[in-house]
């Protein structure tokens, strides 16, 4: 996860010192889709506890979505049955140092941004300001 400063911050440090043509995966902490809903919703005030679902539920929502595009005639190129299924059950965790190292971030004394977790918090507040 990353903030929207350390977007910016890898998108400048790719531009001086990454390789034309390459993806870079930028972060800045590593944290579950759970664990992610579950500070959104503390943020907001909700105490209730987001534990995810079981994939088979995630795969079958998935094709409802597919059908539902397909019945309207439309096409969206995502395979959502098993993109549902991989985003609720399953960890991507890059290596942030190894990127900014590559990248030179303390060449121009870039740190990777704000804390995404602050970020989320200041977000959500702004959002539900009730």
């Amino acid at each position: 996860m990353i903030d929207v400063s350390g977007v910016a911050e890898a998108i400048v440090a790719a531009a001086h010192n990454g390789e034309n043509g390459r993806c870079y995966p930028v972060g800045n902490i590593n944290i579950t889709y759970n664990d992610l809903i579950n500070r959104m919703m503390k943020a907001k005030g909700d105490k209730r506890r987001f534990f995810g679902l079981p994939g088979f539920i995630c795969y079958f929502g998935g094709l409802a979505i597919d059908l539902k595009f397909r019945k309207l005639g439309k096409e969206s190129g995502l395979n959502h049955a098993r993109l549902m299924t991989q985003i609720l059950n399953k960890c991507f965790y890059i290596d942030p140092k190894s990127i900014s190292l590559e990248l030179g971030y303390s060449e121009f004394g870039f740190l990777g941004g704000l804390d995404p977790l602050e970020s989320i918090d200041k977000t959500i507040k702004s959002c539900y300001s009730e």
